[in-house]
């Protein structure tokens, strides 16, 4: 497939085959994706990914957590309600039916439901939407001043291998919700703590579910485009 399809046809996949993907695939999609240009060449990432027992243990003290109301804390800090307009509006479209069709609601879940949120984690952190793999991207603390563009290195990183995951037929969402609890990912995968967990991925071979049709809306070019003496 050429890069324009590959972007049109890209989607975020939350339902997976019990299926895990060889290693040599992995393998092809990480040697493909470091292509990507880092600042100064630094390619400052560093990437974990796991499968088989591992990813059923990080699933299973994930699980646990959840169910027990425990906070998620993640190494680069999120809350969902501390967005701003226009912004949270904008998020509010995976949730909130006004919008259309959801991610909530295709996942069957009330997003009026007092513990819709916690459903969503469920699925999403508890069970990584049954993904057989999981991959994970980490920085160096001691980038410092260097760090905010290396995160920039690390997206780049991240869309290549979502694109490349589409590409050789997998399906692929990033997630907060994999980094949610960076303590048991440095306790079961031996990351020290002087790196810092930026972002997940769980991959894999998409099952055939609603939820894998859903494509999320996006603002016209120039919602976000000023021209500047472009004729």
């Amino acid at each position: 497939m050429d890069i324009v399809e590959c972007y049109q046809t890209r989607g975020s996949k939350r339902a997976f085959l019990n299926k895990p993907v060889p290693k040599e695939l992995l393998y092809k999609i990480i040697e493909v994706a470091m292509r990507v240009a880092t600042t100064a060449n630094t390619q400052a990432y560093e990437v974990h990914i796991f499968g088989g027992e591992v990813i059923k243990k990080i699933k299973k003290a994930y699980m646990e957590r959840v169910l027990a109301d425990v906070p998620f804390n993640p190494d680069m800090p999120y809350n969902p309600s501390e967005w701003p307009e226009p912004y949270a509006s904008r998020r509010a479209s995976l949730e909130d039916p006004k919008w259309g069709p959801t991610t909530f609601m295709l996942l069957g879940i009330d997003y009026q439901s007092p513990d819709a949120r916690k459903q969503f984690n469920i699925k999403g952190c508890g069970e990584l939407f049954g993904a057989p793999n999981g991959i994970i991207i980490c920085l160096d603390k001691k980038l410092g001043i260097f760090e905010p563009w290396c995160l920039l290195d690390c997206g780049s990183l991240m869309q290549a291998i979502l694109l490349l995951a589409h590409n050789y037929g997998l399906g692929a969402v990033p997630q907060m919700q994999i980094v949610a609890y960076p303590d048991v990912l440095r306790e079961i995968l031996n990351i020290p703590e002087s790196k810092k967990i930026i972002v997940g991925i769980s991959i894999g071979y998409p099952a055939e579910a609603p939820i894998n049709n859903y494509r999320s809306r996006r603002l016209a070019v120039d919602d976000i485009v000023t021209w500047h003496d472009v004729g």
